[in-house]
């Protein structure tokens, strides 16, 4: 029986030119940040060939916020230096999964297809978030996903990190607490991110796939 699945397909961007020390580094802190957000959200994830790594999620409705919190994850990483260092493409796909292999290389279906070739169609141009589907919802998803890549874009380090948390649901005193700010720092920058559009976004995908 065919499943409604949404894929998460990603690559971290221009990984090939660093070494091969910080790389090794770099994927064991993307590895722990995911299995981080796994503590909160049930979703499977694995690492391909190279820098590339999937996620199935079958809640649909938590996917963008999941997406959200691994890109988030990377772009936050050294977030107490002076400049962000690390950022991710991610195509999330949602469409039927046709059959399940032990792995999701071996497992088949559209939503595969629209994640994969989601990531291979951002890799051309300079957007590295986007959202596809093969329901009444996909044009939407589009348009505003590429409205919400530029908001993430232009987030610093600290700021990725505190809406990091945001996501998380921890308050601006927890966070402050947790970086050794403080609370009026940590709104500064999270009125700098766009917080209130990130969050009312997000709160409109989970409308929008509430009952899948």
């Amino acid at each position: 029986m065919k499943t409604k699945v949404a894929i998460i397909t990603a690559d971290v961007i221009l990984s090939s030119k660093k070494e091969a020390t910080e790389r090794l580094n770099l994927y064991k802190n993307i590895t722990e940040g995911i299995k981080f957000i796994q503590s909160s959200f049930d979703f499977n994830f694995e690492r391909n060939r190279g820098d590339e790594f999937q996620m199935k999620i079958t809640k649909i409705k938590e996917a963008c916020i999941i997406g959200l919190l691994i890109k988030l994850w990377v772009k936050s990483i050294d977030y107490n230096t002076s400049k962000q260092k690390y950022d991710i493409r991610m195509s999330i796909g949602i469409g039927e999964e046709d059959f399940e292999e032990e792995t999701m290389a071996e497992s088949d279906g559209e939503a595969y297809h629209l994640s994969g070739r989601g990531l291979e169609t951002i890799k051309k141009t300079k957007q590295t978030f986007s959202i596809d589907s093969n329901d009444k919802n996909k044009e939407f998803l589009k348009i505003e996903s590429r409205m919400l890549d530029v908001f993430i874009d232009k987030m610093t380090a600290m700021q990725s990190i505190v809406l990091f948390y945001k996501l998380l649901d921890l308050t601006e005193n927890e966070i402050a607490e947790k970086l050794r700010l403080s609370q009026s720092t940590i709104n500064q920058h999270s009125n700098a991110a766009n917080w209130s559009v990130i969050t009312e976004y997000t709160n409109f995908f989970e409308k929008l796939y509430a009952n899948e």
